[in-house]
Parts: structure tokens; sequence; C-alpha cells
């Protein structure tokens, strides 16, 4: 891959590009701000698919750029057979990063540890690894006698259960030694959903 330099003012943006990148343009900029470029700017080559240079991966980097009030970035010019196989490209690389799921409790522990903000990157909420208590530790994924379970939910989802863990949170809950107030409170909830089933 050879990487080459251009100035940010002459590259050309794909007038159909499918995201809408306005939203991550300030987490962006703070990335650039801290650590530089360090992925270059993905370019088409000149007759392929288009007369010329049009940027097929990177539009997001190249707007918080130019707010840096940077002038001149690293590309990769790429030969793309033609535009069906750029838009492949295009929407792939902007859609792998939403596929990405995160271990919350790592990323505490990660946070805590070199005083990170994971909340100014746009992490909603993280859970707190001192929950489980000062000697507690499921880096590998379980400590009897107790189990670390992960799960996915839609954002209606989760802001209910939230709620109603904060409830539950609130009345005297069976521990079973447990120290994490997550945990707890989601074995009242299913314990009492469990009862009225009976």
């Amino acid at each position: 891959m050879k990487i080459e330099k251009r100035l940010i003012d002459s590259l050309v943006p794909y007038d159909k590009n499918p995201r809408d990148n306005k939203g991550a343009v300030d987490k962006v900029l703070e990335s650039l701000r801290r650590h530089g470029q360090v992925k270059p700017i993905v370019l088409s080559a000149v007759g392929k698919p288009f007369d010329q240079e049009v940027i097929c991966a990177g539009h997001t980097t190249v707007q918080a750029l130019k707010r840096f009030g940077t002038k001149e970035v690293s590309v990769v010019v790429k030969e793309f057979v033609d535009e069906a196989q750029f838009v492949d490209y295009n929407i792939r690389d902007n859609k792998t990063a939403e596929f990405a799921e995160w271990d919350d409790i790592l990323l505490a522990e990660l946070s805590a540890s070199f005083d990170i903000d994971l909340g100014e990157m746009g992490f909603d909420s993280i859970a707190d690894s001192d929950e489980f208590g000062e000697d507690f530790s499921l880096a590998e994924g379980e400590k009897e006698p107790f189990q670390q379970m992960t799960f996915t939910l839609a954002d209606a989802q989760a802001e209910e259960i939230k709620k109603a863990l904060g409830y539950a949170k609130s009345i005297e809950i069976e521990t079973h030694g447990n120290e994490n107030s997550n945990g707890n409170a989601l074995f009242a909830i299913v314990s009492q959903w469990a009862e009225q089933k009976k």
C-alpha cells in the first residue's frame, strides 16, 4: 500500500456518499487532535471509475481535518473496476464499525486505569468495574461462583431496563454474596416476574 500526499482542498467527496457524517466530525476531530491522521483517506484512481480522484473512504476525517486547518493529507489511491465496486467498498467501510461489540467491563477497567473519558467518545453507559468490589475481576469471563452475561438490546428496551434497574436498586434485594448492584437488581426483577408466572 503506497501512501501519498494530497492538498486537502483538492479532494473531491463522492456526491452519493450514503452516510451522514456530520454527527461524527467532532469525535474524529478530537482523535486527530490527540493522535494526528493515522488512517489514510482512500481515493479512487483517475479513470476507475471517475475521471478524477474521488474520496471513497474518509469523508468524516477530511471534514474534521479541514476544521483542524490541515493543508495536506495522507491518501491511498485504489483502482476500482467500476462504480459498483467503488460503492460496495464505500458502504462496507462505513458499516463495519457498527458491528463492533464492546466488553463493557474491560472498557470500564481501561477507562479507570488510563483516565480515559469514554463518554466523550460517545459511549452512553459503561459498567463500573468498582461495582464488583475491590478484589473482583472478570478478566477470564467468569469467577466462581459468579458469571458474567451480556445482552444486546434496542435503545428503547435498554431505557426501560435502566429504569427498572434503578427502581430495583432502591429496594432490599437478596444478593447471594454478589456485590454488583446491576446484577442484584436484575435478579430481583426476574425473581419477581418468575414468582408471578407460577
